[in-house]
């Protein structure tokens, strides 16, 4: 071989080796950039993350547009200035969702079911409280959830006593146990100790007879209370005051150790933005189905076009009577102080940066029944309570099937093999026994929701 072919080969092959060892290198390169670029992703995720639990830990009222775009200063002068509103009212109206064993059918169907044996029950329960049933109705085909069924009521005593409606709806997404019925009892609009009494005796009775139980890990507890003619202050200053206080009031009654609420998630700082424009703009304030902010929110105000009252959905759900008076009487008093400019809440509401805006605070400026630390205690260890025995049976619970006509069903035996006392017996449980002597006749029976004196 020639002495230049030779070298020919010998730079043929050292180019070779240098463009293996350069594209050696190049993928090195790549390789560390590709490496790099995980772990900048995977950095960038864990911050969004991070960036995500941070905002969910805190109430809009944290939010860039709160402190820089919203003159709340302005909206707290002009609210202070127009005085008490004369057109507030002490209205409540509590709806429960839970789930009941149905009993069986004597004539294998039932004219409005599913929830024959429950309006049974409820009437003899109302008649023992002194009422007389006017009549019985298939709502479904009115404004209402489908599925509605309505029992009419009145004093049987007092002739020019106003009627009141008492519903069941079945019209509700609830994950129960297998061979109960999904239900929301709804009260009818609460206004004296008499309307709270009854309606607790109705919730008393079906969770004794008919084992109804609450699913907080999957529903909840909703208060409405009356918010007629409102003003647009009045609006913006409730809304500010409940969402600073709902991280707290998720604690405080066990929320957050139960479900991620998508029936009752904070409002966000666009949420309050869209709030703001809505409140500025030609229509009127009832109008609330204008609004684009979705009902599903602790704070509702959608219910303000359909009911006249504004929505607090936030609560689990619960049976325990004395914990609804708890929450009833919380809600309800720091929508009273609003309507009606209460000193006391103006002067935390003046605090600086809303720092002064806290439950402890609220409680017991506002004389609410949660300011005592024995009710806290009940308050905390009922809800927990609740939570716990839910959990102990969240393996069993199915989701809610489709929902059934009202008339014309043939009964075909929901209880599968099991009685329907064994499934009472199974999964109610009585509340917890707590070492709880507060001298309170709001949590005594001789009175109810304290706002009602």
């Amino acid at each position: 071989m020639a002495a230049t072919d030779f070298g020919k080969m010998v730079n043929r092959i050292e180019s070779a080796r240098l463009a293996q060892n350069s594209q050696t290198k190049l993928l090195k390169e790549i390789r560390g950039n590709v490496l790099n670029f995980k772990e900048l992703f995977s950095i960038y995720r864990i911050r969004m993350f991070l960036l995500v639990v941070s905002l969910a830990l805190f109430a809009f009222t944290d939010s860039e547009f709160f402190r820089r775009n919203f003159d709340f200063q302005r909206l707290l002068y002009q609210y202070e200035t127009q005085g008490p509103s004369p057109s507030y009212q002490n209205k409540l109206g509590i709806e429960v969702e839970g789930y009941y064993t149905e009993k069986g059918a004597t004539d294998g169907t039932f004219s409005l079911t599913p929830y024959k044996d429950l309006i049974d029950l409820s009437r003899s329960t109302l008649g023992n409280d002194g009422y007389r049933t006017v009549r019985v109705e298939d709502l479904s085909k009115t404004e209402l959830k489908s599925g509605a069924v309505g029992l009419f009521y009145k004093s049987a005593h007092d002739l020019n006593a106003a009627e009141k409606r008492l519903l069941f709806i079945s019209d509700v997404s609830i994950f129960h146990p297998k061979g109960t019925k999904p239900v929301e009892v709804v009260s009818p609009i609460l206004e004296t100790k008499k309307d709270v009494d009854s309606f607790f005796s109705v919730l008393k009775a079906a969770t004794e007879e008919r084992g109804f139980s609450a699913e907080p890990l999957n529903s909840g507890t909703h208060m409405h209370f009356d918010f007629n003619k409102p003003q647009r202050e009045e609006i913006l200053i409730l809304t500010v005051v409940i969402e600073k206080l709902l991280p707290e009031i998720k604690t405080a009654f066990s929320v957050q150790e139960s479900r991620s609420n998508v029936f009752a998630d904070a409002y966000t700082a666009t949420d309050f933005e869209s709030l703001v424009g809505f409140t500025k703009s030609v229509f009127p304030l009832r109008k609330t189905s204008l609004l684009n902010v979705q009902r599903h929110r602790a704070t509702n105000w959608l219910s303000l076009e359909k009911h006249g009252t504004f929505e607090f959905r936030l609560f689990n759900s619960t049976t325990d009577p004395k914990l609804l008076t708890i929450q009833a009487d919380l809600i309800g008093r720091i929508v009273k102080a609003v309507r009606l400019r209460d000193p006391k809440l103006l002067s935390l509401l003046k605090s600086d940066n809303l720092s002064g805006l806290t439950l402890d605070s609220v409680s017991s400026a506002l004389d609410c029944l949660y300011k005592d630390p024995r009710v806290r205690t009940y308050a905390r260890e009922s809800s927990a309570h609740d939570v716990q025995r839910s959990k102990q049976i969240e393996h069993k619970l199915v989701p809610q099937e489709t929902f059934l006509p009202l008339r014309g069903l043939t009964y075909n035996g929901f209880l599968n093999s099991a009685s329907d006392h064994e499934i009472i017996r199974h999964y109610s449980s009585p509340y917890p026994t707590i070492n709880y002597s507060l001298d309170l006749p709001v949590l005594q029976g001789n009175r109810c929701v304290d706002v009602y004196k």
